[in-house]
């Protein structure tokens, strides 16, 4: 069948040739499934006979379990087709364009001819990208060096500061464990003082706590031992790279490349527990909730419902919508990096799948377009992308992140949906909360303090005078629980400074002109481990300065002033001659805009003038 391309009729980047369809009987998408290589151009209409599969790849397909995922999606033929590609795989633009060559429409063939296509193309694509994309040695020992720090138990109000402000608990293994466990108890105990329970409701309940906090400490051990043996061969030099995995001499392993971040997985710690109906609702309303935690975070595991997270206030939200009988795994230890954080899985016994996730997120957008706010809800809990400087600066929108937003609304992004905007559009969600926000406000869940404040002037003003500390104070307050901060050296000072350095208590800093009306200079050391920054600020502020820590992308910051260095520079020659390098050569040889605020600070600050060498905006000659 004839295929032409955008601009000669047809109502995607591709259309079938034919009849152009009226507007007022515009042509609806067969509802029939296909399969389509996952890293593979979708612009084209492959055959729906699916593809020649053999072994162990066509048994867990046949099944619906997850390996198959990495090759295949189920599209609905006339979905609008994806622009790369890709989904959620980084591809480099050779194998994108490879791909579309090779399934181009004048070069289709029969779906298994496309299939071994598909798997030569990803095989190199995989091969090269896994030069790119692992990690290096060094930042996964410093990962596993972290995960394994000594800490202490947190106390509740630091576990709850993080939900409430991440969602997610991380730190140090020690820590991140017992973390867990003391949520677990919190919300066992609000949920038993907030809602009406029968006593066979409440043995099931805490029969549900009883099973998370036999899993987690088991979990823990297993995790310790393995994150330490693991460490030992980094730091040993005895560890072996094999395909993204990376083994010790014992055996043991870890994930460790395709972009994803380091894991340990967790082997046979598993329990069986019931979950009660905690939240009373009809079925009908009941369903609703399911419907968009289908459409975002919930998978489909063997015709049941399942759902993998490593936030905790998500495991008994979930819960509340899929009550009854659940089997719990500890799945595995995530290395991030800010610390160690725990991935679990939950299946629920006794509710079978309805939708698949096309079918759920059709449903949600028709359900929002007659206004009905619940599914949409539950979507946006597990999917929402939650912009804190957005809602404190009052800008109200819906996004959701989708692998094909324009099923969902105006597409933002790559994988981002605009489904409303407007302060009503919160204040439609809350609403729809119902008895479920009572759940969700004492679960502390991030995502639902976000929509409160986006509705709540009074709370939104309270968290803008929150959000004005210092950010080396609010990571101070998020972090401070990850045991001792570190005493060693951070950066090669004994060398001494080279041009552009300077060193500040031990500290090797690099100086950076900053612009502005008067220009101004910062002195920066950066790092990537939250808490060598903290270690870092704390040795400059033990020397009487005032430094401060912000994020920079994958970076730490720590960061002073022109007035610390001022006053650094007036009892230091050395560090009074590296600035004052510094401020010649970019005076000198700088860019138009460096020449011009150092040459401005040279003359608010003469201290830093060295006669012996000439300043002048003027380029050197070469």
């Amino acid at each position: 069948m004839a295929v032409r391309k955008r601009g000669e009729g047809g109502t995607g980047k591709f259309a079938v040739a034919g009849p152009r369809p009226s507007r007022a009987a515009p042509v609806t998408p067969k509802l029939r499934p296909i399969y389509v290589p996952r890293r593979i151009d979708k612009s084209i209409r492959p055959s729906a006979d699916p593809p020649a599969l053999t072994g162990s790849i066509k048994e867990r397909f046949d099944r619906g379990l997850a390996p198959c995922e990495d090759w295949f999606d189920v599209v609905p033929v006339g979905a609008r087709p994806r622009a790369d590609g890709a989904r959620g795989d980084a591809i480099s633009r050779r194998a994108v364009k490879a791909a579309r060559t090779a399934f181009s429409p004048t070069c289709r063939r029969r779906n298994d001819t496309l299939y071994a296509t598909a798997h030569r193309i990803n095989k190199t694509t995989s091969s090269n990208l896994d030069m790119e994309r692992k990690f290096s040695i060094d930042e996964i020992g410093r990962r596993l060096e972290l995960a394994l720090k000594p800490a202490e138990g947190p106390l509740v109000e630091e576990v709850l500061e993080h939900v409430s402000n991440h969602g997610v608990l991380r730190g140090p293994v020690d820590w991140v464990f017992k973390a867990w466990i003391a949520y677990v108890e919190y919300a066992t105990q609000e949920i038993m003082k907030t809602f009406q329970l029968t006593e066979e409701e409440r043995r099931q309940l805490l029969d549900f706590r009883g099973a998370m906090k036999r899993l987690l400490p088991e979990a823990q051990r297993q995790a310790k031992e393995r994150l330490t043996t693991l460490y030992k061969a980094v730091v040993d030099g005895t560890y072996r790279m094999e395909g993204n995995k990376l083994y010790a001499p014992d055996g043991a392993w870890m994930y460790a490349g395709e972009g994803f971040a380091p894991r340990i997985t967790i082997h046979g710690v598993s329990a069986s527990a019931h979950f009660p109906d905690v939240l009373k609702l009809p079925r009908e309303r009941l369903e609703l909730l399911q419907l968009g935690w289908r459409a975002s975070d919930e998978g489909n595991n063997d015709g049941r419902p399942f759902m993998g997270t490593t936030q905790p206030w998500q495991a008994f939200a979930w819960a509340a919508a899929r009550y009854g009988e659940l089997y719990i795994r500890t799945a595995s230890v995530n290395l991030m990096r800010e610390g160690a954080n725990i991935h679990i899985q939950i299946r629920a016994k006794d509710w079978k799948q309805r939708w698949s996730k096309d079918k759920a997120i059709s449903l949600v957008a028709d359900y929002l377009r007659r206004g009905e706010w619940t599914p949409m809800l539950t979507m946006w809990l597990g999917d929402g992308k939650a912009r804190w400087r957005n809602i404190l600066q009052s800008k109200y929108e819906l996004l959701v992140a989708t692998k094909e937003p324009w099923r969902l609304g105006i597409r933002k992004g790559a994988y981002e949906a605009l489904a409303a905007t407007g302060k009503e559009a919160f204040v439609k969600l809350r609403e729809a909360a119902g008895v479920y926000g009572e759940l969700l406000d004492l679960l502390k869940a991030h995502k639902w303090i976000y929509i409160k404040l986006a509705t709540d002037n009074d709370l939104r003003a309270a968290y803008k005078l929150k959000t004005k500390k210092r950010s080396i104070d609010v990571l101070r307050e998020a972090f401070g629980q990850n045991g001792e901060i570190p005493t060693e050296q951070f950066s090669h000072a004994e060398d001494g400074p080279r041009r552009g350095n300077v060193v500040v208590a031990g500290v090797v800093m690099y100086l950076y002109l900053v612009g502005g009306r008067g220009g101004s200079l910062l002195a920066e050391y950066f790092t990537r481990d939250v808490g060598r920054a903290l270690a870092a600020a704390g040795r400059l502020e033990s020397a009487g300065l005032r430094p401060n820590v912000v994020r920079s992308g994958p970076n730490y910051v720590v960061y002073i002033a022109t007035a610390d260095l001022l006053r650094l520079a007036e009892g230091d020659e050395a560090v009074r001659r590296a600035i004052a390098l510094y401020l010649a050569e970019k005076a000198k040889n700088g860019t138009p805009r460096q020449r011009e605020l150092a040459e401005k600070i040279l003359k608010r600050h003469p201290l830093f003038s060295l006669p012996t060498l000439t300043v002048s905006s003027k380029p050197a000659s070469p």
